[in-house]
This record gives C-alpha cells, sequence and structure tokens, in this order.
C-alpha cells in the first residue's frame, strides 16, 4: 500500500507552531492538492492558536522545496478562492484609487 504524502512528510517540515510555537503534533494538516509531478498545496491548522498555515512543496532531481505562509483563512475559504480567477493589474489599481477616495 502507497503511503501518503501526508505520512511520508509526517511533521518534518514544521516541527512548531510558528505563531505560539506549540508542538506541530497537535496540528491538523490536510493535502488539498497534489499534481501529476508531486507538487503538493497542503493546509494546516495549529491545534492551540488555530492558525492556519497555507504551504506547497514541490520536488525536483535536488530535492524538496517548500514555502508556507501563515493565514486566519479557513480551508473551505482557500478552496473557495482556488477557483476563481486571478486579480488583474487593472482591478488591483482600481482597488487602490477606491481606497484614495
Amino acid at each position: 500500500m502507497k503511503k501518503s504524502p501526508l505520512e511520508s512528510f509526517s511533521y518534518r517540515m514544521i516541527s512548531r507552531c510558528p505563531m505560539c510555537s506549540a508542538s506541530a503534533h497537535n496540528a491538523h494538516i490536510e493535502l488539498l492538492d497534489e499534481s501529476a509531478d508531486g507538487n503538493m498545496l497542503m493546509y494546516a491548522r495549529c491545534g492551540s492558536c488555530k492558525i492556519g498555515l497555507l504551504a506547497t512543496l514541490s520536488t525536483s532531481q535536488h530535492g524538496m522545496q517548500g514555502a508556507a505562509i501563515m493565514t486566519d483563512l479557513h480551508k473551505n475559504e482557500i478552496e473557495q478562492f482556488a477557483d476563481t480567477d486571478p486579480i488583474s493589474a487593472d482591478e488591483v489599481m482600481n482597488h487602490v484609487r477606491w481606497l484614495r477616495t
């Protein structure tokens, strides 16, 4: 039986919450998306402070690379935004203009 990526990586990537330093063993981690080439999008929620962590992991011939950001979004909100079109530069500038008025 093939191990899931979550079992393989376990809690090795992040051993402590970046916000409250609680052990990652109390975190709830979910795989949101995995591509055919092994890239993964993962979501973790700290069991103590409840901060969210959105992480991407990618593999290459040189090993594994990852990046993560802390977020107050919940998993369902991330999945909702993943299905929307990217924001254009014009939309950003229109919002900046609106904020200045």
